[in-house]
């Protein structure tokens, strides 16, 4: 079988990003061409290949199935997009009658900004930023369209207010409605924010320099959370392609100095340093060495496969955790704590899950409809003893989790 080495560099053979010799597509196996192909739809890059080859005379060198699916997925992300697109225009229209302001991110802008058609860049949701302050206008504005809201009506402001992202649906199309960009908690966003006429809308995105450090920031988080879950997942190759692009078509207007001090600022220079030195080395879209310097403090220099793929063992304890509603609770606090530490500091979770632990008379009184007031006191450790309990009965849950996750994992490999 074709090693992770040879096969990653087939696919940025495929991408154009191959910076030494390239591998003879005839030498490759019909076996090999199986691996390869699953690799490709699950790197978001099989339209990018459709295309390559297409122009290159090269699909009747691979397998007929194989080119008869990227073909199919080609013409299926240009529908899909089409109608993301249309959909998109829509809350546009009615947000700008409503005058709530909104900024287009990732995937929406890329796919009309930096790629040749939009047909070629894969989209599976819209990401949405807004004020936090119109949560509750975008919200009506969202189901007046068409939208169902995943979130309970009565939850959307504390929801909000706690820092998580809200979903929407609407057919088979995801939507995720942000009030903030956690990767980038000190930058002036809004006010760097530009307007672009992109698929022929008139859109509010992202500055180049926040546009980039997002997407690098995005991947890191991701990366760290692959590794944290013992590599259930894998980084896809497309997300690496968007900083290529992005770079090559607006380099000359980048200010790398912004980059620098917000990326200090935002204590992201690891992050930063991690995905924009992969992007030097590996990809070969030139990075210039004093910025590569200026953001190396503890960034690690890790070889593409190691961003891709995470090879390390998976964690029993954190499968476990996300298994289990009891405790499923605390962990979102603590990403939560993690996410935003100036606000959520160490002394506001303490006192969090010290609450949650004990909470006051008054809700002990109704949460255990306690007919003697006086009394709450001998409720503390019955709840005690009920959430170890509801603990001891999740593990056959977490046994579940855990093989299906290994088998996901394994068969991914």
């Amino acid at each position: 079988m074709i090693s992770r080495e040879i096969e990653t560099k087939f696919l940025l053979q495929c991408l154009g990003l191959t910076k030494n010799e390239e591998i003879n597509i005839n030498e490759i196996t019909e076996k090999d061409w199986i691996q390869i192909g699953r690799r490709i739809f699950q790197h978001k890059i099989a339209p990018l290949v459709y295309q390559n080859f297409s122009q290159n005379k090269k699909l009747s060198q691979i397998p007929e199935v194989l080119a008869h699916d990227l073909r199919l997925e080609y013409f299926q992300c240009s529908l899909n997009n089409t109608r993301i697109y249309y959909e998109l225009s829509e809350i546009l229209k009615s947000a700008k009658e409503n005058n709530i302001p909104i900024i287009v991110l990732k995937g929406a802008v890329l796919a009309g900004l930096v790629y040749p058609s939009y047909a070629l860049r894969p989209m599976e949701d819209m990401d949405l930023l807004i004020k936090p302050e119109d949560i509750r206008k975008a919200n009506d504005m969202l189901v007046q369209l068409g939208w169902r809201c995943k979130v309970r009506d009565g939850l959307l402001e504390m929801i909000n207010q706690q820092g998580y992202d809200i979903g929407y649906v609407k057919g088979d199309i995801l939507l995720d409605l942000h009030t903030a960009i956690r990767e980038l908690p000190s930058s002036d966003y809004w006010g760097n924010s530009q307007r672009k006429n992109i698929a022929s809308l008139n859109m509010q995105i992202l500055s180049y320099e926040d546009m980039l450090m997002h997407l690098c920031l995005h991947i890191y988080r991701h990366l760290q959370t692959i590794i944290l879950l013992g590599g259930l997942s894998i980084i896809e190759l497309i997300k690496l392609y968007d900083i290529v692009l992005l770079l090559r078509k607006f380099r000359d207007e980048i200010n790398w100095d912004y980059i620098i001090r917000t990326g200090k600022d935002n204590n992201s220079e690891d992050g930063l340093y991690t995905i924009l030195n992969v992007v030097d080395r590996d990809l070969g879209e030139h990075i210039p060495n004093d910025v590569l310097k200026e953001l190396k403090i503890d960034g690690a220099d890790l070889p593409i496969n190691n961003i891709l793929y995470s090879d390390c063992k998976i964690s029993k304890l954190v499968i476990f955790l996300i298994s289990n509603k009891l405790t499923k609770h605390f962990a979102m606090t603590m990403a939560l704590h993690n996410a935003f530490p100036e606000k959520y500091t160490t002394f506001w979770f303490i006192k969090f899950v010290f609450g949650s632990l004990f909470p006051n008379k008054e809700y002990m009184v109704k949460r255990y409809n306690i007919k003697h007031p006086s009394l709450f006191g001998f409720y503390y450790p019955y709840r005690l003893i009920t959430a170890i309990w509801m603990f001891l009965k999740a593990i056959p849950s977490y046994i579940q989790v855990y093989r299906r996750s290994m088998e996901r994992h394994i068969s991914e490999n």
